[in-house]
């Protein structure tokens, strides 16, 4: 008896959060009116229902959590409720019941991620020809309807176009670019939008009133901003932070869940940056990785205290720009003086490289400090418009013959008349005769080519130079003719002079037994399309650019280094 009595009462008693429902399912829209931040699409829809304009097809895309199924869910309401079509559907009925917590028969809500393949939308197309067993309309509501195959998404365009009058097509996607354009155009497409951090705030605000707890502002400040836009984010982050702090909602607490360095530790950090204190930022970068600070969340802070920095320098004083707020960036106002727009930009272009790479790497303290370090010296460099401008002076000071002093720092740069390189004719002449000597077999070209360079040593310019030519060659009587593609006229020259040459021929000697004579010219584009390795057209590219050009040919500079991938086309 005792047994049977403890197994009844544990029975009674059910874990406590065994019923719990989350706050972005309770508190989740069930009117067009209910809808934060798409008015303009509830609206329309609300628009169409009453003019009796109701589509066949319907397209819901947007980032996640912006409320693309809460609008489906009401669309479908609107249309199967007892009292519709409505622009207010009861919620009271069976119909709006089983939909809002989508169990009604008649909406089938489909994962377009897990039914993808073309047997699946068959199915479908097979069951559109029943009538709906106790509702008005028979709805399809399919989530995520990117996922579906090439071959589904062709199955399905003739039942779309011309679906049966009882049936009505509803799709959610967050990556509409890979839906066909077939599809597109037999739907209507609305396109929601992020939803302002205002309007979050003030949901959250409302969803703490109505739980019965309390919270700070700047708690719920923080939880709208951390959100970017999407208001399940938002609602999930405040279920963590309401369990967090057990009733009492600071800011402080939701910095502690979040891994978030106070304001002031970030503040200290960006205002030594903006001072060029490199040994206080990195005091600072420590100091709040002591805290445990996640890395990634410090960078997001970063970020956007950057961005608004970036805002304030571009725009000036202007109140209307909602993001920029005043008391935040006071203390910051005399450092930024010595800061202009262009080492904002590129500051902002490091914080968001560092944070691409911060995924791919576990060396992350390394490029939060090597982030700092070259913040500190952004603001030495010069804006390249400025640059651009110094290289137009001084090559009109160049064409006049005589030289120009840079307006920039008061450093006084001049341009000396260029070298003329060796003409073609007088090497040819100054070949020695040897046409009794037998050629070197054409099978031999790349292997002594090869020889040469690597003899030359990875870290010599002239290897540096040679390695621009796109194609060498043996001439008679035993002449080397080594072609540059067009553009660069300079590694043509560089290897041109008499001394360089001279050490040329006597490596070409030892590897080859024999006395060879260099040559080198310009390969016409004719010829360079033919043979140009990939390397050199990259190269090609580079010097088609008319600043590096310009840099190239009036400072005598030279290229080192690319990116990998430099101009490789990028997205779809």
């Amino acid at each position: 008896m005792a047994k049977k009595a403890t197994a009844k009462t544990e029975t009674a008693k059910p874990m406590g959060g065994q019923n719990y429902t989350v706050l972005a399912r309770r508190y989740r829209p069930q009117q067009f009116d209910d809808l934060i931040g798409q008015e303009p699409i509830a609206q329309a829809l609300k628009n169409a229902i009453t003019a009796n304009r109701i589509a066949h097809a319907y397209l819901f895309t947007g980032v996640r959590g912006v409320g693309k199924t809460s609008t489906a869910r009401i669309l479908a309401k609107s249309l199967n409720c007892v009292n519709g079509p409505t622009i207010t559907p009861c919620n009271e009925c069976s119909s709006c019941k089983a939909i809002s917590i989508g169990e009604d028969i008649d909406v089938l809500e489909i994962d377009g991620a897990s039914n993808r393949g073309i047997d699946n939308i068959r199915e479908l197309r097979g069951n559109t020809q029943y009538r709906p067993q106790s509702s008005r309309f028979k709805i399809y509501i399919i989530d995520e309807v990117h996922m579906l195959s090439k071959e589904a998404f062709n199955a399905l365009l003739k039942t779309l176009e011309e679906p049966p009058p009882h049936v009505k097509f509803i799709f959610a996607t967050t990556d509409v670019h890979k839906i066909p354009i077939t599809i597109l155009s037999r739907c209507q497409r609305f396109d929601l939008s992020g939803i302002p951090r205002e309007s979050i705030q003030q949901r959250l605000n409302g969803i703490v009133k109505a739980e019965g707890h309390s919270a700070e502002e700047a708690a719920l400040q923080l939880i709208a901003r951390r959100a970017g836009g999407s208001m399940r984010d938002a609602q999930s982050l405040m279920d963590q932070a309401l369990a967090f702090s057990q009733g009492s909602l600071s800011l402080d607490l939701v910095q502690k869940l979040l891994g978030l360095s106070n304001d002031e530790d970030s503040s200290n950090l960006v205002l030594a940056i903006l001072k060029r204190d490199c040994s206080g930022a990195l005091k600072a970068l420590h100091h709040c990785l002591d805290k445990s600070v996640q890395l990634a969340e410090l960078l997001d802070q970063w970020m956007e205290l950057w961005r608004q920095l970036l805002l304030r320098v571009t725009l000036g004083d202007v109140p209307e720009v909602k993001d920029l707020c005043e008391a935040d960036l006071k203390p910051f106002q005399s450092a930024l003086s010595g800061w202009n727009a262009e080492a904002m930009m590129a500051g902002l272009d490091v914080l968001i490289t560092t944070r691409t790479r911060l995924r791919s790497t576990g060396q992350t303290q390394v490029l939060m400090e090597l982030a700092v370090i070259r913040l500190c010296r952004l603001a030495d460099l010069l804006p390249v418009s400025e640059i651009a401008k110094q290289l137009e002076g001084m090559a009109k000071g160049a064409a006049r013959g005589g030289s120009m002093t840079g307006a920039s720092r008061g450093t006084a740069l001049s341009i000396a008349k260029p070298i003329p390189a060796p003409s073609t004719s007088r090497l040819i002449s100054e070949l020695p005769a040897l046409a009794k000597i037998e050629l070197i077999p054409p099978q031999q070209h790349e292997v002594v080519w090869a020889a040469l360079l690597e003899q030359l040593g990875n870290q010599s310019q002239i290897r540096f130079q040679l390695e621009r030519a796109v194609r060498t060659s043996f001439q008679p009587p035993t002449a080397l003719l080594v072609s540059f593609p067009p553009g660069c006229e300079s590694s043509r020259d560089y290897c041109s002079d008499a001394n360089r040459c001279a050490k040329l021929e006597e490596m070409l000697k030892k590897i080859t037994g024999e006395s060879v004579a260099l040559r080198f010219d310009i390969a016409n584009d004719m010829e360079t399309k033919a043979f140009v390795p990939k390397a050199v057209q990259q190269r090609m590219d580079v010097m088609s650019v008319p600043l590096a050009k310009a840099v190239v040919e009036q400072l005598g500079g030279q290229l080192v280094h690319m990116d990998e991938g430099f101009g490789q086309k990028t997205g779809t």
